[in-house]
């Protein structure tokens, strides 16, 4: 079989991993792997660029499907198949994480007999962040030609069985925004799996150090950052609580620069200790997760830290705009692939019973540290028996398989002659405006 992912990610979060793990887990059942990006850029040109095994196809796409002109959009595909060997006697499989991707799909695959599409969600708000709305989390709803656009798109790819949630998060935001019912017909929610690691250790918090090592493993973004910076106040309120206590907080992670200045501007340091390691690979994860005492985050990232036996909590994604809602909760207390989502429950009308401020979760941990030991083993049997590798590996793969959607009859989302000249003229202005900077950067220095 060969299975195409369709993605161009430059930073590494859960979806990247998730793809990156899918490939190998692929890989190791002699399937052929084809990954299509924009531009050589991505995350998958830097991890797999001396994998043989794994087929990267460069578009040369300087901007999204939408953006093209009709003839610019007919040349990429025209690009496209001089690469790639298409072949009418085999089968295809595509998976597209993100609105944009799976645009590209249906642009590239559309009437394909021998093709199967599916959609996955990498986050709730994937849908609703490509109409460009301002960067925070809002009951407002933007009503355009897109948002009509995308409305009829989730109709159609659950008619077809072509999305995969990963969670019920993304199921109950996208039914309030886009006012569609994507819940009566759903079917079993399946999570999203963790690859299994060979553990050879095992965790033992020894209260008597009287030190306590907290780490975060996450991109920077405007959904995450209040998060990362709200654990680090709340941790020196600690250090002056427990003054016994010595406190380490690390800080796994990157993003776009204007993220990555936000954390580091505004995290003060006084008596908690603040390490950032920035990004690290996938394979160094391991040995570096197992040195601390507490992990902390959302998304894919605190599953894998509960895998390693870490501790684990859950803590939710929120913007400055909504600080009352980051609630948080160990993970093991979570359910329906539950990734700091609580925020989008409520705006959705729904709540995630159990969550608690992590100020109280912590401050149970001064109190009590020898507990560790146990939440440590209660993360990793939650881990293993609700994020299974092969168990939900196959389970998307299922879904691919399952799947009826071919692109067909349902055109991709082209903005009109005005939006893109008016895109393209921002969108240049601002590269040059980016060069212009770091020429008189570099002329300072």
């Amino acid at each position: 079989m060969n299975y195409i992912f369709i993605d161009s990610s430059k930073g590494f979060g859960g979806i990247e991993n998730l793809i990156i793990e899918i490939s190998h887990y692929l890989l190791e059942r002699k399937q052929k792997i084809f990954i299509i990006t924009q531009d050589n850029k991505s995350i998958y040109n830097q991890y797999f660029k001396n994998n043989l095994n794994i087929n990267l196809i460069n578009l040369n796409m300087s901007f999204t499907a939408e953006n093209l002109s009709e003839n610019q959009l007919d040349e990429v595909i025209k690009n496209f198949y001089e690469k790639f060997c298409f072949k009418e006697e085999e089968e295809y499989r595509v998976i597209s994480p993100y609105f944009h991707n799976l645009q590209i799909g249906i642009a590239l695959f559309s009437n394909k007999d021998n093709v199967k599409l599916l959609h996955i969600w990498g986050h709730p708000e994937d849908w609703k962040n490509s109409l460009l709305l301002k960067t925070r989390m809002t009951h407002k709803k933007k009503y355009n030609k897109k948002y009509f656009y995308q409305k009829e798109m989730l109709k159609i790819l659950q008619l077809n069985n072509a999305d995969f949630y990963g969670g019920k998060s993304p199921v109950l935001y996208n039914s309030w925004y886009y006012d569609v019912d994507l819940i009566s017909n759903l079917k079993k929610l399946e999570n999203y799996p963790i690859q299994k690691e060979k553990l050879d250790y095992t965790y033992f918090f020894d209260e008597r150090k009287k030190e306590i090592r907290v780490l975060w493993c996450g991109r920077f973004t405007y959904w995450k950052n209040e998060a990362i910076i709200h654990i680090h106040q709340i941790l020196e309120i600690l250090a002056l609580e427990y003054p016994d206590f010595s406190i380490e907080y690390t800080i796994i992670g990157s993003g776009e620069t204007k993220y990555t200045n936000d954390v580091k501007k505004r995290i003060e340091i006084k008596n908690v200790s603040v390490v950032f390691l920035g990004m690290v690979k996938s394979e160094n994860l391991l040995q570096i997760m197992n040195t601390y005492d507490i992990g902390i985050g959302m998304g894919l990232t605190v599953k894998k830290m509960a895998q390693v036996r870490l501790p684990s909590i859950v803590i939710d994604s929120v913007d400055k705009f909504n600080l009352k809602h980051l609630g948080c909760d160990w993970i093991f207390n979570t359910s329906e692939g539950d990734a700091g989502d609580g925020y989008y429950y409520t705006l959705a009308g729904y709540e995630i019973s159990g969550r608690e401020s992590l100020y109280k979760i912590l401050s149970n941990i001064f109190s009590d540290p020898s507990i560790l030991n146990t939440y440590s083993q209660k993360s990793e049997e939650f881990v293993i028996e609700n994020y299974d590798q092969e168990k939900q590996t196959q389970a998307i793969i299922d879904a691919v398989e399952n799947s009826h959607f071919k692109g067909a009859d349902f055109p991709i989302f082209r903005k009109n002659k005005i939006q893109r000249f008016i895109f393209i003229c921002l969108k240049t202005n601002y590269y040059l405006f980016i060069k212009v900077r770091n020429n008189i950067k570099s002329f300072i220095k």
